[in-house]
């Protein structure tokens, strides 16, 4: 039966390509089954599960995390997975005794040697026994940190995180009363606060508190607009949605940053698709990048302009009483408003920063005017149409 088996069939894929991904998924079964007849297999005391779990994720979590191909990987990439990745993305269960890893790897390994002459498994299999102890030690406290990686500022203790988390269970919420919108902010920050633990957070840890703005109201728009009754029914032209009005609605971001943010989701979505299994992750990634230019040409229309902040700093600064004729005081509030008033204000709708009466900026220093002018009654009533038509389609689309 091996011998049509393709087992350099990764040698073509790449593992930052979720396109990939159920090739990557077919190979893993299609060898994990094989082994699993194996006489190797046969031989070992371990339950039916373990047998083909660990061979499984040694294969997924391996290449998806190290672009580790088992055809060709040697004693320090397995070791890698089995001290590194593992302990930091598997949780134990009933049904998963990580006591039963390292035997079944011994059998796997020695499969792997008889029946495809893996060029390393003599190192390999002579290692394996070397990391049972240490991985054992690892694996044994779900609640240690070292299983999440490191904790950014602004991220809930790991024991918060150390419970799977079901986003399928977002369907069963109501998200037109006040409990289901507060229930599903919490599914969708713990998704986010288990992404920043996770490989393809690495970058997003370093400014948690302004990337949980983006990536808390990309999931909760979706579901509050009625586009998906969970993240995973969301579709392709859904996020194009979501990117480029439904974001820009809740948070204020900066032009600048839009790179960044579609970067930011992407490794988001990345994280859905490999941990949360999200079938439609591929094609958000794909979305997301696609839109990357249209998403900064609509920032960048909605920014206020160098007069429209200078004045606002001018009302904000004479309320606070700072002498503006200072050309040192001028430049520090100067430079320090303009750093941080174009954070993220989340759950606000942008359209009210521009009223007399709406949100006030800075603590309450006189509000933030949108570009062409602060309370413009027609640029609203155009801009609350607009998002109104676009919601009216979108579920028209949805009827037929």
């Amino acid at each position: 039966m091996t011998d049509d088996f393709d087992f350099h069939g990764l040698d073509g894929l790449d593992p930052n390509d979720l396109q990939h991904e159920e090739a990557v998924i077919i190979y893993a079964n299609e060898l994990k089954e094989l082994f699993d007849q194996s006489p190797e297999a046969q031989a070992l005391e371990v339950d039916d599960h373990d047998r083909v779990f660990w061979p499984y994720e040694l294969i997924i979590l391996g290449f998806e995390t190290e672009g580790v191909r088992v055809d060709r990987a040697d004693a320090g990439a397995v070791r890698q997975v089995v001290l590194e990745i593992w302990p930091r993305l598997l949780h134990t269960t009933d049904k998963l005794h990580p006591e039963q890893a390292i035997p079944t790897l011994v059998g796997f390994w020695r499969f792997l040697q008889r029946a495809f002459e893996q060029p390393h498994a003599d190192e390999v299999l002579a290692m394996l026994p070397e990391l049972e102890a240490e991985f054992l030690a690892r694996m044994q406290d779900p609640r240690d940190a070292s299983r999440l990686g490191p904790r950014p500022a602004g991220v809930p203790a790991v024991n918060d995180l150390s419970a799977a988390l079901d986003l399928a269970a977002i369907a069963g919420l109501n998200p037109a009363t006040e409990d289901g919108r507060n229930e599903l902010l919490t599914y969708c920050s713990g998704a986010v606060h288990r992404f920043y633990c996770a490989p393809e957070g690495e970058a997003a840890r370093r400014y948690p508190q302004v990337v949980t703005a983006w990536l808390v109201n990309f999931l909760a728009e979706s579901v509050l607009q009625g586009m998906a009754s969970w993240p995973g029914e969301l579709g392709a032209e859904d996020a194009e949605e979501v990117l480029l009005h439904g974001l820009p609605d809740k948070v204020m971001i900066p032009a600048r940053d839009a790179d960044e943010v579609v970067s930011v989701l992407q490794d988001f979505w990345r994280y859905l698709g490999r941990v949360h299994k999200l079938p439609n992750a591929g094609l958000i990634v794909s979305t997301l990048g696609a839109q990357k230019a249209r998403f900064q040409e609509i920032l960048a229309a909605r920014e206020p302009g160098d007069g429209d902040l200078d004045r606002a700093i001018e009302r904000m600064a004479g309320a606070a009483g700072l002498d503006m004729d200072d050309p040192r005081v001028r430049a520090a509030v100067t430079e320090d408003v303009k750093g941080t008033l174009l954070q993220e204000l989340p759950g606000v709708d942008l359209d009210d920063l521009g009223d007399p009466d709406g949100v006030p900026a800075a603590g309450g220093m006189g509000t933030l005017p949108t570009r062409g002018g602060g309370g413009d009654p027609d640029k609203k009533k155009k801009r609350k149409a607009a998002k109104a038509a676009r919601k009216a389609n979108k579920q028209k689309k949805k009827k037929k």
